[in-house]
């Protein structure tokens, strides 16, 4: 007899359970897919910056934004090369974060915040000439 009744009870959860469904879903799941169906139309016009930057095609990693030349390996050698023209400067370290490229550096003959300020800028327009399409943030220890 108690089997009987607990097979019952579980029966009727089932059958309630399935009746609650609603199989399209809440009018706030519908309202939500037909407002992301209205959006994915105007993405492609939509071109999102910030800082000014453009952030759907602005990436110097993206295949059509290399130019001459092509990957990680030449933009560090650039970066080298740009700095190897400033006196008593070496690289220590070189990443790339999307568009922006961080250098650091260790200089020699600098004695106050001022150099350091001014060899700062001096190295971030270097490297700007030489990789125009990166935003070039530089850091200098001594």
């Amino acid at each position: 007899m108690r089997f009987i009744m607990v097979s019952m009870t579980i029966m009727m959860a089932l059958i309630l359970g399935a009746c609650a469904t609603n199989p399209q879903g809440t009018q706030e799941v519908r309202d939500v897919q037909s407002l992301n169906n209205k959006n994915t139309d105007t993405l492609k016009d939509h071109n999102p910056t910030k800082n000014g930057y453009n952030l759907q095609n602005e990436s110097p990693m993206q295949m059509n934004q290399v130019g001459e030349t092509w990957g990680l390996k030449q933009d560090k050698r650039k970066i080298f090369e740009a700095v190897e023209e400033v006196p008593n400067v070496e690289v220590r370290r070189v990443n790339f974060n999307g568009s922006t490229a961080h250098v650091r550096v260790k200089a020699t003959a600098i004695s106050g915040s001022d150099e350091r300020i001014a060899l700062t800028n001096k190295l971030r327009r270097k490297i700007e000439g030489a990789l125009p399409r990166y935003k070039i943030r530089v850091y200098v220890s001594q």
